[in-house]
């Protein structure tokens, strides 16, 4: 038992450790917000969205943002308008994104994708400077459609800054197949019923647990999940991914 109570404050010891170290990183957020107009970095890919993962069978989901300002009086938050589409419905949405850590790392470090406070150095890098962005987002959906409610939880943005002051979403190239940004993680919960279901969306790999993703040179949802939206044709394309289909209500 005495064996095993030293152990627990040991691996205490070395996660409060670890915490520090990471936490050695953070600069004032108030101060980096005022620094950067981030709004284009927070943007989508303007023809398809970002895709995500929605409820506990994985159905595929897309997030979309259209318009993205700073707050001119409190610069950590960022008002927006979007839209989602699930099962083919679209449903507009308007939130925040409100920035509550931010980390700046020497140039040649990286994060591990799975374990963000392990931080090692890398000789490949050679920008002036590694930013990640941390915060809360809201979105909610435009209560007068059919199957509408909120998206709420954290997101998670990693940049490159470059010697010129431009940051950069250049990360793709160095993480390779393990490639994951602009990370969404939460949950949805309806109007009508209350009831909250699993909600996350990235670029690149998605968060999800693990098994469902078995993709070896991008994400891909496991066999069982593929009927929820995910089936691709010959090309490799998904089977219903029209373009700028946030729009569909104004071609009509």
């Amino acid at each position: 038992m005495k064996r095993l109570i030293i152990i627990c404050l040991l691996l205490m010891h070395f996660y409060s450790l670890r915490a520090q170290e990471h936490k050695r990183w953070m600069i004032p957020v108030l101060e980096f917000s005022e620094a950067y107009i981030t709004t284009t970095l927070f943007q989508t890919d303007s023809l398809y969205g970002s895709t995500g993962v929605f409820g506990n069978n994985y159905a595929r989901i897309q997030i979309v943002f259209t318009q993205i300002i700073k707050d001119r009086d409190k610069p950590t938050i960022y008002n927006l308008k979007g839209a989602s589409r699930h099962l083919q419905t679209v449903t507009p949405f308007s939130g925040e994104l409100v920035i509550t850590k931010v980390y700046q790392y020497p140039g040649n470090f990286e994060i591990y994708q799975d374990d963000p406070d392990r931080i090692v150095v890398s000789e490949d890098i050679g920008d002036e400077l590694y930013t990640v962005i941390e915060g809360n987002y809201i979105l909610r959906e435009d209560s007068t459609k059919k199957y509408s409610g909120v998206f709420n939880g954290t997101f998670r943005y990693k940049f490159h800054q470059h010697k010129n002051g431009q940051l950069a979403n250049d990360l793709r190239e160095w993480e390779g197949l393990f490639y994951s940004n602009k990370i969404f993680t939460g949950s949805w919960t309806s109007y009508t019923n209350g009831k909250a279901v699993p909600c996350n969306w990235a670029e690149g790999r998605i968060p999800v647990p693990e098994g469902v993703d078995v993709g070896e040179t991008e994400f891909e949802v496991a066999g069982m999940y593929q009927k929820n939206g995910w089936q691709k044709n010959s090309s490799g394309d998904f089977v219903d991914h029209p373009e700028r289909w946030w729009l569909q209500d104004e071609r009509k």
